[in-house]
């Protein structure tokens, strides 16, 4: 993912993901990403948490609109 991502915003389209495992995501450098605290197979949390889940969408697509964000590379980290 951070390839295509590194792709994308050379052309101008801003990018971000949510990643379970930040140190991994580190090494690899994507331009965005939301860390998540949850286990593998629930990468926007709990299963029939639809609350939760729509609060991670909205922290990941939140990070990428901030005005201020000027760095190539960030990461947010979700907290619960």
């Amino acid at each position: 993912m951070s390839e295509l991502a590194r792709i994308f915003e050379s052309k101008g389209l801003t990018t971000t993901g949510i990643v379970l495992l930040k140190e991994h995501a580190a090494k690899v450098k994507p331009p965005r990403m939301l860390a998540v605290p949850f286990n593998f197979g629930n990468t926007l949390g709990e299963a029939n948490n639809p609350a939760l889940q729509h609060e991670v969408l909205n922290l990941s697509l939140i990070h990428i609109s901030e005005p201020t964000r000027r760095t190539p590379i960030s990461y947010a980290v979700f907290c619960l």
